[in-house]
């Protein structure tokens, strides 16, 4: 199986710039979720403002205590990353686990990643497979792929299944994935 990283899963959301920043930042500061969350991702992107992973951190933070998944799934890989945050592989599955339960597609990946090499918790290619699957029918193009390369390979008692494989490889590749597409050949 190609190696797994959660930096080619780890994705901060896409959000357009800000037409003011801080009216946007003074919402956050107010309590709106929303904000929170975009203020953590300008911070995250130096979206506007200069890159700062501490701020970020903090704004996803508050975000993610008021059950925005997006915010969960972003603070999650910054906590396995160490960005702005101690490296804490518990609370990045925790933030992760929240985020999946809301069908957070990102944060199903990584938790297909993290069972599938037996970072932060227990080895489980089950759930490393279920996770792919959830993230991989909502769209995922990673997801697809590591699944694909999953079950095109074999691996800790999951069964080689071609046909299947191959079906998450063409999902992948019509996103414009090379890897799926070199995997069809």
């Amino acid at each position: 199986m190609k190696s797994l990283s959660l930096l080619a899963v780890f994705c901060v959301y896409a959000l357009s710039a800000f037409a003011d920043f801080d009216a946007e930042r003074a919402k956050a500061d107010g309590g709106d979720m929303e904000a929170q969350y975009a203020v953590g991702r300008a911070y995250f992107k130096a979206d506007g403002v200069p890159r700062d992973l501490e701020k970020a951190a903090a704004y996803f933070r508050q975000a993610a205590e008021q059950g925005h998944a997006k915010a969960q799934a972003n603070l999650g890989g910054m906590y396995v990353e160490a960005q702005g945050v101690s490296k804490d592989l518990s609370e990045a599955l925790r933030l992760f686990t929240e985020a999946a339960k809301k069908n957070d597609a990102v944060a199903l990946t990584n938790l297909g990643w993290m069972h599938a090499a037996g970072v932060g918790t227990v080895k489980n290619m089950d759930e490393s497979l279920r996770n792919y699957r959830l993230a991989a029918e909502a769209g995922n193009v990673v997801a697809q792929v590591r699944l694909g390369d999953i079950l095109l390979k074999g691996a800790d008692g999951v069964g080689k299944e071609f046909e299947e494989a191959a079906r998450w490889f063409g999902k992948a590749a019509e996103q414009g994935s090379a890897d799926a597409q070199n995997s069809l050949g």
